[in-house]
């Protein structure tokens, strides 16, 4: 019987974790006894195709066909690496590295894993969740659905911590290599409900690993008197990988050091120069800033204040940089809630218990004491995440002056989460109409400032006598942040047709106002004629002559192919 593992597909590391027969979340180790392993791929020269720390060595040589970060551009449909001539995409990307990691861990603990929890970033959107559930998908491992990052720790914290007992408010900052997320949560003995969340996909340590480039850069060319653009523009792919591997060691140096060396060796520059974690800092207090603003957001749309914070938690291997302790703990007044979690684990060991929840069962690893589990899987506080971002769609403002973003589902609704609006829809009895849903996710009111994350129509709207003609829209957003639409009659709550369609890749028009798409023959076109039926009537009429008149009006209304016309 194979078992159901937790996976953190991280941006640099990745770690595989699944709940053992002693009740307790445990690390899978790879095959070299360590706990995580890089999220690297590469093509070597035979063709043959490598990952992890072979990849990652590679990479420290300064091969160019060598793919990582990856995980940023996840659902980007124009990312492409290059590697020997092969083009891969994210998704291609993340299925090849993820296929290896599970061989690998199967052989290295002696056991079959046939499904899986993959994490994504919470505020990753619908195409880059479908786009991980599809790389997971592709190694023949049964995907059980996603868990947000921030939740997935946790979750651990909520269950391996000695000092878990009693509820708290606790803020998760989850700083990787490539994105970064935070969220507020409630934990208690029963639930651990997440309260907000927001954060940057494209914000992590690669970014403060390339500002300390664009710092050595800088001081070597004030050493040696060379001009930086000129330097710059002479890089070969292959310096830019070395000099990106120097930045990391600097980095993670620095975490334990007052200061370190830096020796760069490239084509247009080389030499050795001293940096100081102050340096260090200094050159990356910008993107520092970013995350303490998404920090202040998220407890704002939580509706607290830092005084209301009972701690926080350490989330991810870039959280091991002084700087992000010192901000946090000067913020709520004591240090990281740790427990023995490690920041590294924390995201695996989470989804693990949530995969076995999901399974209903735990799973003994070979040579694992058999002691009655720590746990009861039915008894384990249940998780309540919430949406990180709100869910709409297109439609034109009142007076038509313009095309709005309407909100169907909030930002921070807790999921499973299902709503519905009504949207007017011109149809007459004679003219069916139609409706065009564009599901937008994001909070802009500008449409298009927002992902389109896909697009359905709902067609043959019959119109309704006597009134406007109401359609009640509604999303239902699942635990595995899949979004599902829906339509029915406002009137009589008959469901209507939904059917999928592909959005168009020039959305241009929602940028005109309505009545511009009007006059253009978008949309609705402009009317032709206008009917009014007057019928007069008289007490003698009544019975068989009123039946008759309204038998008449009835056929004459069928009788009109609505193209352009109006009845009333």
């Amino acid at each position: 019987m194979g078992i159901a593992v937790g996976i953190d597909l991280g941006t640099t590391f990745s770690a595989v974790a699944c709940v053992g027969a002693d009740g307790e979340p445990k690390i899978l180790p790879n095959s070299s006894g360590e706990h995580t392993t890089p999220s690297v791929v590469a093509v070597a020269e035979d063709g043959s195709v490598v990952c992890g720390e072979a990849a990652k060595e590679a990479q420290l040589m300064g091969d160019a066909n060598v793919a990582s970060f990856y995980k940023t551009n996840m659902g980007n449909a124009g990312y492409v690496e290059y590697l020997r001539g092969c083009e891969f995409d994210a998704t291609t990307l993340s299925s090849t590295f993820l296929r290896h990691l599970i061989a690998d861990v199967s052989r290295a603990n002696g056991v079959q894993i046939d499904s899986a929890v993959v994490t994504v970033p919470a505020y990753f959107e619908a195409p880059q969740r479908e786009a991980t559930l599809e790389a997971l998908r592709r190694t023949g491992v049964r995907a059980l659905g996603t868990l947000n990052e921030p939740s997935a720790a946790a979750y651990a914290y909520g269950l391996m911590s000695a000092d878990a007992a009693g509820d708290r408010t606790i803020l998760i900052y989850d700083l990787g290599g490539g994105t970064f997320d935070v969220t507020v949560a409630r934990l208690s003995g029963r639930e651990i409900r997440v309260l907000s969340s927001t954060g940057n996909h494209q914000l992590g340590g690669r970014q403060w690993d390339s500002a300390l480039s664009d710092f050595i850069l800088d001081q070597l060319c004030d050493a040696k008197g060379l001009d930086r653009d000129d330097v710059e523009s002479d890089l070969t792919p292959s310096d830019i990988n070395t000099l990106a591997v120097v930045s990391e060691q600097v980095k993670r140096d620095l975490t334990n050091r007052a200061r370190t060396r830096a020796r760069v060796m490239a084509e247009s520059v080389s030499g050795t120069i001293e940096v100081t974690r102050e340096d260090f800092e200094e050159a990356t207090r910008h993107l520092l800033t970013l995350t303490t603003d998404c920090c202040e957001e998220a407890l704002r749309e939580a509706g607290l204040t830092w005084a209301q914070v009972d701690g926080y938690i350490l989330v991810g291997g870039s959280t091991k940089m002084p700087q992000v302790r010192e901000y946090l703990t000067g913020k709520v007044g004591s240090g990281p809630i740790g427990g023995n979690v490690n920041p590294d684990e924390a995201v695996a060991l989470g989804a693990a218990v949530y995969a076995a929840q999901k399974c209903g069962t735990a799973f003994s690893l070979p040579g694992a004491s058999a002691a009655a589990p720590r746990f009861s899987l039915g008894a384990l506080p249940k998780l309540v995440d919430c949406t990180a971002h709100s869910m709409g769609m297109i439609a034109e403002s009142e007076d038509r002056s313009r095309y709005v973003n309407s909100t169907i589902i909030g930002k921070n609704t807790p999921i499973p989460a299902t709503n519905s609006r009504e949207y007017a829809v011109r149809a007459t009895p004679g003219r069916p109409g139609s409706l065009e849903i564009y599901l937008l996710q994001g909070d802009d009111p500008a449409p298009l400032n927002n992902t389109v994350v896909g697009k359905y129509v709902v067609p043959k709207i019959p119109g309704e006598r006597g009134r406007e003609t109401h359609v009640k829209v509604s999303y239902s957003y699942t635990e595995n942040a899949t979004i599902e639409v829906g339509a029915a009659l406002a009137s009589s709550g008959r469901a209507l047709e939904v059917q999928r369609a592909e959005v168009e890749s020039d959305l241009s028009r929602f940028l005109n106002a309505p009545t511009d798409n009007d006059a253009e023959g978008e949309g609705h076109g402009p009317v032709d004629a206008r009917v009014m039926i007057c019928v007069e009537v008289s007490a003698c009429m009544y019975g068989e002559g009123f039946a008759a008149a309204e038998e008449a009006v009835d056929s004459f209304l069928d009788s009109v192919d609505g193209s352009g016309v109006q009845v009333g």
